[in-house]
């Protein structure tokens, strides 16, 4: 005869969880400018970085 416990956790079980549906911010594509941008963004923010943690750096 099966435990009382194990009846419990067959019933507690939540179901499995729904196929999300795509929204617009998922299927949302930047343009060749936005990429542009955010590759120059970026290597303006690594510059910046090198330039502020070489000053730091130990020398070696």
């Amino acid at each position: 005869m099966a435990k009382s416990s194990d009846r419990k956790s067959v019933s507690n079980r939540q179901p499995s969880q729904p196929t999300r549906q795509p929204t617009s911010s998922d299927t949302e594509m930047l343009t060749p400018s936005e990429m542009a941008l955010l590759r120059r963004e970026a290597k303006e923010a690594a510059a910046y970085g090198k330039k502020v943690f070489a000053k730091i750096r130990p020398k070696g």
